[in-house]
Order: structure tokens, then C-alpha cells, then sequence
């Protein structure tokens, strides 16, 4: 409880204390060069491709949650709501417990 009433105060005081430090400007640059400067690096295309990888079964599964929602149960008034419970209950799904563990025993 006291970190509650602590955390902001403290915040506050470090954000009022603390400044801002100088950092050099950056050139602009285009969207093609900016895309040439990360697909030309390996490392970078890793990670792309694993996000990649990671995300496309969430958007499977609410693209056809979307769908049995609309067309199976004739909801289509509801979808935003639907899709909100949807992520929602996947967020609730994936916290993790006090213990380390996760709430679906995965």
C-alpha cells in the first residue's frame, strides 16, 4: 500500500531533480533508406522474422474469432466488444502468478 502512495511522489521528485541530457540531433532520412539500413543487417532480420512468426497466430486466431462471431452467431453489432473480451481474456491468460508460473499451466 505504501508503494502506491510512494511511487508517484517519488517519480515526481526524480523527474523534477533529474534533467533532461543534450543528445545530438539525427539526420532525417527517407522510409526506403531506413528500410535498406535494417534489412541489410542480419541481426535485425532475425528479430523481424520472429515477431513476424510470433504475432501471425494471434491475428489467425481473432480473424477467425471475428468470423465465427459474425457469421456463425450473427453478433455483428458486437465485434469490437467481442474482440476486446477476446484480447482481454488472452492478456489474462499469459499473467504470470505470484510463484513464476503461468495461469494456463504453460
Amino acid at each position: 500500500m505504501m508503494a502506491i502512495i510512494f511511487a508517484p511522489i517519488c517519480v515526481f521528485g526524480a523527474l523534477s531533480v533529474v534533467g533532461e541530457r543534450k543528445t545530438a540531433s539525427a539526420p532525417r532520412i527517407g522510409l526506403v533508406q531506413g528500410l535498406s539500413f535494417v534489412l541489410r543487417n542480419p541481426h535485425m532480420r532475425r528479430l523481424l522474422l520472429a515477431d513476424a512468426m510470433a504475432s501471425i497466430p494471434g491475428a489467425v486466431m481473432s480473424g477467425l474469432f471475428i468470423f465465427y462471431q459474425a457469421e456463425l452467431l450473427g453478433n455483428v453489432q458486437f465485434n469490437s466488444l467481442g474482440l476486446i473480451a477476446f484480447f482481454l481474456a488472452e492478456v489474462a491468460f499469459f499473467i504470470p502468478r505470484s510463484d513464476g508460473r503461468r495461469r494456463g499451466g504453460l
